[in-house]
């Protein structure tokens, strides 16, 4: 059985809403806090990783940095 997925306004795909997390004013502040946790840490991490794993993933020394540089608040 293949239910559709809601977003976070609680609205269906074919109403032209996308399911990806958004971090516009509509979203519930703890989503947004939790989201913004999520980005600060993720990149935080990111720059811990030496070369070679960075190799691993896919990712270039610059893409990394170029991701860790952004904003905790921007996806």
């Amino acid at each position: 059985m293949n239910t559709p997925t809601l977003c976070v306004r609680n609205c269906l795909p074919d109403q032209g809403c996308d399911t990806a997390p958004k971090t516009s004013l509509h979203q519930p502040w703890r989503l947004r806090m939790q989201r913004w946790y999520i980005n600060w840490r993720t990149r935080r991490q990111l720059l811990q990783l030496d070369r070679h794993q960075l190799s691993d993933i896919g990712v270039s020394l610059a893409e990394a940095v170029a991701e860790a540089d952004k904003p905790f608040w921007q996806d």
